[in-house]
């Protein structure tokens, strides 16, 4: 019987096709694995249905997934949204999201749906329908992830919550060019919460948390009880000769010369359903921004308001002004009150307020050492 003899170069072949087998079955596996990293960490999008509808998950562990505060503890958040394509100015979606609190152990929700129907006249309507924990300053409060770190490694609780169901209308449109209306009607439930967690990384014998309420004033205190509330909300904001563009048939605004006007009217109206709440909050301002080259930037904006009733106001309504007490800022600054304790000031009454804001990189200030 003969042996059969391979040959050197057979030989070479068979190694090197093994050899690219092994590394195309390894990167396949980096690219799995890379995948379900990106797919936990980052979040992923799904296009289905001919590219028209668009679902992204927001991903399993993000920053924006966990937060801690001394009223819910640690929370776990996961959401996703689903985005309908129906032309290429018209769309649909829906974002639903759940969180757990785990010092309340309690299951909070909600779920937001945007439709986009008129793009020439920047008409959106909304539905929003939630339940959990709120800030009582729901319009300029703290962010939820400065309050965690402040929280957790200085044992700083400056976030004040409150129990809040909620569902609501809204639309907005352009009445005519550079005239916006927004107008919101809605139905919610508020009842103070206590803290449930004492936990934090560091200062747990040097420091107390704070009591979980915005105010120690008498009148703010016996105005922090539950309270069930129908409400309107409707404000008007004009820029005259509101330049534009329009972009795969919507319409996008692009500078004015001329500052915005904006009036604004918050009613709460008693005796629908099991409302209490009895309040008429009437609001004006002014504001504008203006450029010049490519780095400077000069804004004000300038605003009154006057509670015109309050036969039956609760904590929870109460004026709550941008009051950022911390150096760090990670919301909009252009209105707010730098180093202010957050819930100063908040009032049932008359108020006014004015920002200056001017921005250049040429400022000697911004080149001293110790800023």
């Amino acid at each position: 019987n003969e042996i059969p003899v391979l040959s050197d170069s057979t030989l070479n072949a068979k190694n090197n096709k093994k050899t690219l087998t092994d590394s195309t079955s390894k990167k396949d596996k980096v690219t799995r694995m890379d995948k379900l990293a990106n797919t936990i960490f980052l979040g992923k999008d799904f296009i289905v249905f001919d590219s028209t509808l668009r679902i992204h998950y927001n991903g399993l562990i993000t920053l924006k997934n966990f937060d801690f505060n001394t009223v819910d503890g640690f929370v776990f958040r996961q959401s996703l949204s689903l985005e309908q394509r129906i032309d290429s100015a018209h769309r649909l979606k829906i974002t639903p999201g759940v969180a757990y609190a785990f010092s309340r152990e309690r299951l909070m929700w909600w779920t937001d749906i945007n439709y986009s129907y008129a793009p020439m006249r920047r008409g959106n309507l909304k539905f929003h329908i939630s339940g959990g924990s709120a800030d009582y300053n729901s319009e300029t409060g703290i962010h939820h992830t400065v309050n965690s770190i402040a929280s957790l490694f200085f044992r700083r609780n400056y976030m004040k919550l409150y129990e809040q169901h909620q569902a609501f209308v809204s639309n907005k449109i352009d009445l005519a060019n550079g005239l916006n209306m927004t107008a919101s009607v809605g139905y919610q439930t508020a009842s103070p919460l206590l803290n449930q967690s004492d936990y934090s990384f560091f200062f747990r014998n040097e420091r107390d948390y704070s009591l979980n309420q915005a105010s120690d004033n008498p009148d703010w205190l016996s105005r922090n009880v539950y309270n069930e509330e129908a409400l309107w909300d409707v404000q008007l904001e004009f820029t005259p000769r509101y330049y534009y563009r329009i972009a795969n048939g919507e319409k996008r605004y692009q500078h004015s010369k001329y500052p915005t006007l904006f009036v604004r009217n918050k009613m709460a109206v008693p005796e629908i359903a099991k409302s209490t709440t009895d309040y008429d909050l009437f609001e004006v301002g002014l504001k504008q921004t203006r450029e010049w080259g490519m780095m400077h930037a000069f804004s004000y904006n300038i605003k009154a308001g006057k509670f015109l009733n309050t036969n039956s106001i609760f904590s929870t309504d109460y004026k709550y002004f941008n009051n950022q007490d911390l150096p760090v800022l990670v919301t909009d600054h252009e209105d707010a009150f730098r180093l202010l304790p957050y819930y100063r000031n908040s009032t049932a009454g008359e108020y006014a307020e004015a920002h200056l804001t001017f921005t250049t990189t040429y400022l000697i200030i911004k080149y001293l050492p110790f800023l």
